[in-house]
């Protein structure tokens, strides 16, 4: 199974779920939902969720259970050899799926301080980075491997070295083999982490 990168425009929604997205909303069980305080962080959340499902099971009658993992990694119960991974940023919900662990991130460009550079860089990452732009590359390649190793970011936020855009990058954690791709996608940093040397494929999800 080739790992697929599926990705959603919400900005025409209008803060609105699409309607073909409510009978996914009352098929599945979800044990324990995030808790989103925004109205467009919470419209984001689901229809991510909803991508999720309607992926995995053309059939929204059929009843699905959402479970999380140690650190919030979500999955269908029912499906548990299929992979997924979500992420969200500004006007872009992003879903990822593989039959292998996948960790998927989406950036919109924004500013990031020096200061803060220490919360995730180690040192030599830190005395490496040049400027704003590639601290965010970095940012996003971190979200994306430790989504797929399902480590907690801050906690243990795995290094990743030099990284390019448009390659696939090989990494070594904990003994274990991955692979990070990043590019961008209409101005925003796309992430994604892969168990298999294979470049993803990237589409658009029609909402």
């Amino acid at each position: 199974m080739q790992s697929m990168v599926w990705v959603a425009d919400v900005a025409p929604l209008g803060g609105q779920l699409p309607q073909r997205f409510s009978e996914w909303l009352s098929c599945f069980t979800e044990e324990a939902p995030l808790h989103y305080r925004r109205p467009e962080d919470i419209l984001r959340h689901t229809v991510g969720i909803c991508m999720a499902a309607s992926l995995v099971q053309p059939d929204a009658a059929v009843p699905l259970t959402l479970g999380r993992g140690t650190f919030g990694k979500p999955f269908f119960r029912e499906y548990p050899d299929r992979q997924f991974n979500l992420s969200h940023s500004g006007r872009w919900v992003v879903c990822a799926q593989s039959d292998l662990p996948i960790g998927v991130d989406i950036q919109t460009q924004m500013q990031l301080s020096p200061e803060s550079w220490r919360l995730f860089m180690t040192e030599s990452e830190a005395a490496a980075c040049a400027d704003s732009v590639q601290a965010l590359w970095l940012w996003s390649a971190k979200e994306a491997v430790a989504k797929c190793i399902g480590s907690g970011f801050l906690k243990t936020p795995p290094p990743v070295g030099d990284i390019a855009a448009e390659t696939l990058h090989p990494l070594c954690i904990g003994g274990e083999q991955y692979w990070l791709w990043q590019q961008l996608w209409d101005g925003s940093i796309l992430s994604v982490c892969l168990r298999r040397e294979e470049r993803p494929a990237v589409r658009p999800y029609p909402l």
